[in-house]
């Protein structure tokens, strides 16, 4: 009796890099915890409609500008990975998006500022209290691209000579971008939605 063994051949395209791979699977499980806490803001809502849309509202002005900021801010991030790509310095562009950035997280402060002042709080109703832990984890979340941003400023990663910053300089607007696409669904909720 004789056993043929078969093996299975396929190309599975370029190998990915492990920094490539281990952001890609950051993001995925940023995601969830995104997709968490947008889940339960949903539900949240379905179940006190009758309350949920009464009173004050956070300024649709306000988000958009701070929706421009971060999209200014990761368009300087892809400048800073594009001029590496092409054999120039993308530092300054770095520091450009990571100002931007800056400025967004003062102009939610300020935007908080302005909600305890029209004495709005987290423990004012279900709603304002799913609206700060949305926009403060998120917040956090740019905090930390900030602080990528500044350390890869800070290292010289956007300079065409460090080679092995290459990959961190990507990951980074990466996750500036991932920011921006959470931001966005943010507006459309929280900004847009009554």
């Amino acid at each position: 009796m004789s056993t043929a063994e078969t093996t299975f051949q396929y190309d599975s395209g370029p190998p990915v890099e492990s920094g490539r791979l281990a952001t890609w699977l950051f993001l995925a499980a940023e995601s969830l915890f995104f997709g968490g806490l947008l889940s339960a803001w949903l539900v949240l809502r379905a179940q006190a409609q009758d309350t949920w849309s009464a009173g004050l509202h956070p300024s649709l002005g306000v988000g958009m500008l701070m929706t421009a900021l971060l999209v200014a801010a990761s368009v300087a991030g892809h400048g800073a990975v594009a001029a590496r790509a092409r054999g120039t310095s993308g530092t300054r562009r770095l520091l450009l998006a990571s100002a931007l950035v800056a400025v967004f997280l003062v102009t939610q402060a300020l935007e908080y500022r302005h909600l305890h002042d029209e004495g709005v709080s987290p423990a004012t109703s279900l709603r304002w209290g799913s609206f700060y832990a949305l926009t403060l984890a998120h917040g956090f979340h740019v905090l930390v691209g900030l602080l990528w941003l500044l350390w890869l400023a800070a290292t010289g990663a956007g300079r065409v000579s460090v080679a092995p910053a290459r990959g961190a300089l990507e990951y980074g607007v990466l996750y500036l971008h991932f920011v921006d696409a959470v931001w966005f669904v943010l507006l459309g909720l929280l900004y847009v939605l009554r």
